[in-house]
C-alpha cells in the first residue's frame, strides 16, 4: 500500500494504555529499510515511552513495510529527498503538533 505524500500517517494503534509519551524521536530515513527495523526495535526497548516519527525522504525500498504495524510509530512520507535537515524539520513540526 502506498500512501499519498504531504502529511503524516498513523500506521498502528497509537492509543496505548496510560499517559501519552512526552518524548518524541524523529528518524529521518532514505532507503534505509535494512537498518530501520533494528533502529525501531531499539527505540521500543527504551524504559521511557517514546513516540516515533519516521520521516521518509522518498525511499524506493521496503521502508514503509518495516514501519507498518508498529505501535507508537508514525510514517511521514515526503515524496522527495529533503535531506537530513529538511526531513528533521518535517518530524519536528509533527512533534510540535502533538
Amino acid at each position: 500500500m502506498t500512501l499519498p505524500v504531504g502529511r503524516c500517517y498513523s500506521v498502528a494503534d497509537l492509543s496505548p494504555p496510560g499517559p501519552l509519551p512526552d518524548t518524541w524521536v524523529v528518524v529521518v530515513n532514505w532507503n534505509g529499510a535494512h537498518l530501520l527495523g533494528a533502529c525501531l526495535d531499539a527505540l521500543a526497548r527504551q524504559s521511557h515511552p517514546v513516540h516515533v516519527v519516521v520521516v521518509d525522504n522518498g525511499s524506493t525500498d521496503e521502508s514503509e513495510k518495516v514501519v507498518t504495524g508498529r505501535a507508537g510509530v508514525e510514517w511521514c512520507p515526503t515524496g522527495q529527498n529533503l535531506g537530513f535537515a529538511g526531513g528533521s524539520n518535517v518530524g519536528i513540526r509533527r512533534a510540535l503538533e502533538g
